[in-house]
């Protein structure tokens, strides 16, 4: 990992915590997704707003000579909508989006986006019906 800049460091650390590998081993686990381990359990709300609210991006890091066009988040933004998906590593003063963690708020806005098609579905039933 020495010839990673501090920015792909932060990154690959936030990865390999996101999807649990052992630190000793470097095998992924899925422990730490278990219900075993989970408290205060509750469906994201208002999903579809928080995902309206993030502003996807295309960049290049400043550091790629090659300046390769990437896409993500900008860090800072996605914590003002979720902060739950953002780390900041100090001692690097480096804040990184857990893009893992993204998914649960994607499947929870996919719901209610269908949730409101079938409500628009019904409503336009029920308007030919009365034509």
């Amino acid at each position: 990992m020495s010839n990673l800049s501090d920015k792909d460091r932060l990154n690959l650390q936030e990865m390999v915590k996101s999807y649990g590998a052992d630190d000793n081993t470097g095998k992924i686990r899925t422990l730490k997704h278990s219900r075993k381990i989970k408290e205060n359990v509750e469906t994201i709300d208002s999903a579809l707003d928080k995902v309206e609210s993030l502003r996807g991006v295309y960049y290049n890091k400043i550091d790629d000579p090659d300046k390769t066009k990437e896409i993500g988040f900008i860090a800072q933004e996605v914590n003002e909508v979720i902060p739950e998906a953002v780390t900041y590593a100090k001692d690097v003063d480096q804040y990184g989006v857990k893009y893992a963690n993204i998914t649960a708020l994607l499947v929870e806005s996919v719901k209610e986006l269908s949730q409101q098609v079938k409500d628009l579905q019904a409503e336009i039933k029920e308007l030919k019906e009365n034509v």
